[in-house]
């Protein structure tokens, strides 16, 4: 989604905290409204710039779902310079 619908450069990061592997995604755009961001991943959201691309709103609850069922999380945060991070969480070790 950052490289299709965000502003470049695009920045990935991975490290581990903890027992969870940690995939960061932040573009250079200018972001989510802050308020909005937790009903993005509810069945079918999308932001208001989104409503006239192609897509149905579905990604972001079914990330989420299933990192939950393997004992992560995914989310995302407004960052104080006004950028969006989508953070995904996942277990490091096998189950």
């Amino acid at each position: 989604n950052a490289a299709r619908h965000g502003t470049a450069p695009v920045v990935v990061t991975v490290r581990t905290a903890g027992a969870h592997a940690v995939v960061d995604v932040v573009d250079a755009g200018s972001g989510l409204d802050p308020d909005r961001v937790e009903a993005l991943f509810a069945p079918f959201a999308r932001a208001d710039e989104a409503r006239s691309r192609p897509g149905s709103g579905l990604g972001l609850g079914i990330v989420r779902s299933i990192a939950r069922s393997l004992d992560g999380d995914a989310s995302l945060e407004v960052l104080a310079d006004g950028r969006t991070r989508a953070r995904l969480q996942l277990p490091a070790t096998e189950r």
